[in-house]
């Protein structure tokens, strides 16, 4: 009896000697779990924020509205950060290795202040990706024979990261004919109603039934290519502006016109000075292989210092050869935009959608005291339905669109009549 009693008691005195080896060995599983899941989490962060790394809003997004979301995302989201290669003249006072939630003299950032900051340092850094890639160096003629591929990844892959980008149009299951737009909210402040331009229509119209349901605005849509059972069928929507003149760089215009009897053309310039806009909000331009010409075009009848719009968008073709993609791109560049949306187009193996955002658009006013305000012209005050100032501002553009509109249908008639000259007027209608 007395040896099972000694028996037992040394049992619990080994298994007592076992909790402290025990509890041990339990601890340090932890630490190593803790560590461990730290690590692939800095490893993560680290990776999404390199300048070649896969960045999910970069471009070819799935959603309709890329923007920061839920609860964390009204708090600030979380911000990508990384450390700028080279010079970053717009932001001298920032060490944007870190993230930034204080300005320079202490103040604390706002949340738009914030993702502005944060979008400048990726923006440096996917630049800084462009430049390894083509050795600091523009293409220059004799350009250089690349392959699709290699024209993507380096000209076609978005440089700045709109926080807040939302599709508007498209038709079908691919959502063909649809525009990416940046910051809708910024556009809209203040209850203005933008000024749209649509360029290129081809009787497709749901760009401007988006632009009419999401920033409150008709869009003015110019295409001289309607006949009149199209023409009459998209006015009888009421959505938009319709205006049968077509966009073209101004050495181009007579050649255009000769090219097709009866059809007006007109330079952006000479469109705006019609409608007596001195800026446009969005333009948006889809008239198939004329983008190449109308760059360098806006470059030169604008300069650096007064972009026409706050965002361009556009379809390029051809996108297999350098020279016609950076006949785009470069002067859009050289003018302040920036591409911060591309896209292929689904059904044109050899097209891509870009959406650009002008820099000046993009900088707080808080930061900024001195920049332009986004949107040079009222666009059409308030908002509120019956609301006089607004009401007064819809009619007035609306007559103004009529007026313009008739003029080139009567300048056609002429035309087909025969009494049309000899087309080397403005080809705008005017002579």
């Amino acid at each position: 009896m007395n040896r099972v009693k000694a028996g037992r008691k040394k049992a619990e005195g080994g298994a007592r000697s076992l909790i402290p080896c025990i509890v041990f060995l339990i601890s340090a599983a932890c630490v190593i779990l803790v560590i461990s899941y730290t690590g692939a989490t800095i490893a993560t962060k680290k990776s999404s924020a390199q300048p070649g790394g896969k960045n999910p809003r970069g471009g070819g997004e799935s959603a309709d509205v890329m923007e920061e979301g839920g609860a964390e995302g009204e708090e600030g989201g979380e911000m990508v950060f990384g450390k700028v290669v080279g010079a970053a003249p717009f932001l001298p006072d920032f060490d944007l290795s870190r993230p930034v939630e204080h300005g320079p003299k202490g103040r604390r950032l706002s949340k738009e202040e914030q993702e502005y900051v944060s979008a400048e340092a990726e923006y440096q850094m996917r630049l800084a990706r462009r430049n390894e890639l083509t050795g600091g160096k523009r293409p220059e003629p004799p350009f250089p024979r690349w392959k699709p591929g290699k024209i993507k990844e380096v000209f076609l892959t978005p440089t700045y990261p709109c926080k807040r980008a939302e599709r508007l149009g498209g038709t079908g299951t691919d959502g063909e004919g649809g525009k990416w737009v940046c910051n809708i909210r910024k556009l809209r402040a203040g209850g203005r109603r933008p000024i749209v331009y649509s360029i290129g229509s081809a009787g497709e119209t749901s760009f401007e039934q988006a632009v009419r349901a999401r920033l409150g605005t008709k869009a003015f849509t110019f295409d001289p290519f309607l006949d009149d059972q199209q023409a009459a069928a998209i006015r009888a929507k009421h959505i938009l502006r319709y205006i049968p003149i077509g966009l073209g760089a101004g050495k181009q215009l007579s050649a255009l016109r000769r090219g097709a009897p009866g059809k007006r053309f007109a330079t952006l310039a000479q469109l705006m000075g019609k409608l007596n806009h001195s800026h446009v909000d969005v333009l948006k331009i889809d008239c198939e292989r004329c983008e190449e010409r109308l760059m360098e075009d806006l470059l030169n009848a604008f300069g650096k210092e007064n972009p026409p719009a706050d965002q361009i968008l556009v379809e390029i073709h051809q996108i297999r050869h350098v020279a016609r993609t950076t006949q785009v791109l470069f002067p859009l560049e050289d003018m302040g935009y920036r591409l911060f949306n591309a896209e292929a187009n689904p059904r044109c193996s050899s097209c891509y959608e870009l959406s650009f955002v002008h820099e000046s658009f993009l900088k707080p006013k808080s930061m900024f005291p001195d920049a332009a305000a986004a949107g040079g012209d009222a666009g059409g005050a308030g908002d509120a339905a019956g609301d006089p100032a607004a009401d007064t501002a819809e009619a007035a553009a609306d007559a103004a669109a009529d007026a313009v509109a008739a003029a080139a249908a009567d300048s056609a008639a002429e035309d087909a009549a025969g009494d049309g000259g000899s087309g080397e007027g403005t080809g705008d209608g005017s002579q």
